[in-house]
């Protein structure tokens, strides 16, 4: 009788040890989204942010798997809206039943996903949008793309330390521009300096003279140009056709590729913050030109931000391979990570999700290309 209790509690012990293995011995792919610009005037960033993931995860399959499971990727169309992106991501959680999504590209994509996604308990991590408003009270979004709160307030000491003392500010209403705005309007009061003008004018509007005129009339010693993409270098334009002398201070979309090569005569000389350059001796940097270059046929315009996206892809491979899938385990093994090792170079998370370790450099325009100020 003892003998049957005993061969009875051993088939139990095995039974639990089944149940409570490690997770890596969960089957099956490994279902995760994209959210980005893949279609209109942002659609460059987009499609360096989709290669980059869609790298990473080649790599890793090709290795592979994590714990022998492949990565599958669904990639959807955020077209840097709101509105599309909040389609988008309800159909990756809803109907895709993924619990990992990397994206957007752009703050406004950031922002109408992360409601659905800290609903749904899915992990959201972005490695091109800036908003500060992002991370704010969302404990499942993640960025390693630094917070505009620090570029944002480095502009604004740049400006300071140059002499500008009055500066006006020509804003466009999108939910990157409008995170920028109050950071660099606090930041350069609280230096002494003065907003002698704020307009600001809708992504659509193909008219600013209103606006310039307005933002000129009280003699600024600057003006910021506070817009994304195309519409960055229409306004330097605009401005120039009114006479502007002021010198300029932007975001980071005064280094864009297209911004510098469609309006950089309009931008020279003009001054922006944004995250520092990566090492080009570094291997690990080395090695990620290398393979975008042989998988896509160019190296990527936008190295930083593309870096981010296949480093983002890593980190999440790294939490899986240690914790499982389980979205909540993969948000604590992130938080608790103490240094990730990456392209990027070595950073961090803080308890709001935002990257730790990643600084900001001060650049100008000069001969129509982005040179670091030392």
């Amino acid at each position: 009788m003892k003998k049957k209790y005993l061969i009875i509690g051993v088939i139990i012990v095995v039974i639990l040890a089944v149940i409570i293995e490690t997770p890596n011995k969960q089957t099956g792919p490994i279902k995760v989204g994209f959210l980005g610009a893949l279609s209109g005037d942002l659609a460059s960033l987009g499609d360096e942010a989709k290669n980059s993931t869609e790298l990473a995860a080649k790599e890793i399959n090709a290795g592979g798997g994590i714990n022998g499971r492949s990565v599958e990727i669904t990639y959807e169309d955020g077209k840097c809206s709101g509105i599309d992106a909040t389609s988008a991501t309800k159909k990756l959680v809803e109907i895709n039943k993924v619990k990992i999504i990397f994206g957007g590209t752009c703050s406004s994509e950031t922002l109408a996903a992360a409601p659905i996604t800290e609903s749904s308990k899915t992990l959201l991590f972005t490695s091109w949008a800036l908003s500060p408003k992002i991370t704010v009270n969302n404990k499942f979004v993640f960025r390693n793309a630094p917070s505009d709160t620090s570029g944002a307030k480095a502009i604004a000491d740049l400006a300071y330390k140059n002499g500008v003392r009055k500066i006006s500010i020509i804003t466009e209403n999108t939910d990157y521009a409008l995170g920028f705005e109050p950071v660099f309007i606090d930041e350069f009061e609280s230096l002494g300096g003065q907003i002698v003008d704020k307009e600001s004018f809708n992504t659509d509007n193909k008219d600013l003279r209103s606006v310039v005129s307005k933002t000129l009339i009280n003699q600024p010693d600057a003006v910021l140009i506070n817009a994304q993409g195309s519409n960055t270098g229409f306004v330097a334009k605009a401005l120039s056709d009114f006479g502007n002398r002021s010198p300029l201070y932007g975001n980071v979309f005064f280094s864009d590729t297209n911004v510098l090569k469609n309006y950089g005569s309009y931008l020279e000389n003009g001054y922006m913050s944004e995250p520092a350059d990566l090492d080009s001796n570094n291997v690990k940097v080395k090695n990620f030109v290398s393979s975008y270059e042989k998988s896509f046929g160019s190296k990527p315009q936008y190295l930083f931000w593309a870096a981010a996206s296949y480093d983002a892809v890593n980190i999440f491979a790294e939490a899986i391979k240690n914790v499982g899938d389980d979205s909540i385990k993969i948000k604590d093994y992130i938080h608790n990570m103490k240094e990730y090792d990456g392209v990027l170079g070595k950073y961090s998370f803080d308890k709001d999700g935002d990257v730790v370790g990643i600084k900001f450099d001060n650049k100008q325009i000069v001969g129509g290309k982005v040179q670091l100020i030392k």
